[in-house]
């Protein structure tokens, strides 16, 4: 069953979505990845 993440509104801080991602990425073999929040300022 593959998993799915949710990453929640980081504020406009590229190094937590960053840090996420490489995280996601080494533990799961595929999946779903669902962002949450505005990811634009403004």
């Amino acid at each position: 069953m593959p998993f799915t993440f949710a990453i929640g509104d980081l504020h406009g801080r590229f190094d937590l979505l960053d840090a996420a991602l490489v995280a996601i990425e080494a533990r799961a073999d595929g999946g779903t990845i669902v962002f949450l929040g505005d990811y634009v300022y403004r």
